[in-house]
């Protein structure tokens, strides 16, 4: 599979993060871009993006620079920080980025920006890569 593939497929077959809107822009070895447009449902009570969200967008990013290795993936760790509030932004960037590529384990650093190119939080997450090819059907 192409990484446009691998891309196209992830953007129809990933149920939640499809359901929440969020969009794989980009996937090439190690290294993905995803981004989803900030609606009313996502906020919380302090009218910020609620913090659910923005770790499915990065738990989604990641997972796509995984999958650019052709084989379907699960989160094992994370370490993760929220350093600034989304507030009124339209829409949400996420950057995921390979620091370390293993038989079965894979380490990326996640940044989310906010429209204005803020960075609202950061967080670096482990990857296990499971025996199973992307697309299996």
């Amino acid at each position: 599979m192409t990484y446009e593939e691998i891309r196209d497929y992830l953007n129809h077959k990933n149920p939640f993060p499809n359901k929440l809107g969020v969009v794989i822009t980009e996937i090439r070895e190690g290294y993905a871009t995803a981004e989803v447009p900030v609606q009313d449902y996502m906020t919380n009570g302090a009218s910020s993006v609620h913090g659910g969200m923005l770790f499915t967008l990065c738990d989604t990013t990641c997972g796509a620079a995984a999958a650019s290795y052709q084989y379907k993936t699960t989160t094992v760790d994370t370490s993760f920080y929220y350093l600034r509030p989304a507030l009124h932004c339209s829409k949400l960037r996420a950057v995921a980025k390979e620091v370390k590529h293993g038989k079965r384990i894979m380490v990326f650093d996640l940044e989310v920006f906010d429209d204005e190119d803020t960075l609202l939080c950061k967080g670096t997450f482990t990857m296990m890569q499971l025996k199973f090819p992307i697309v299996n059907e």
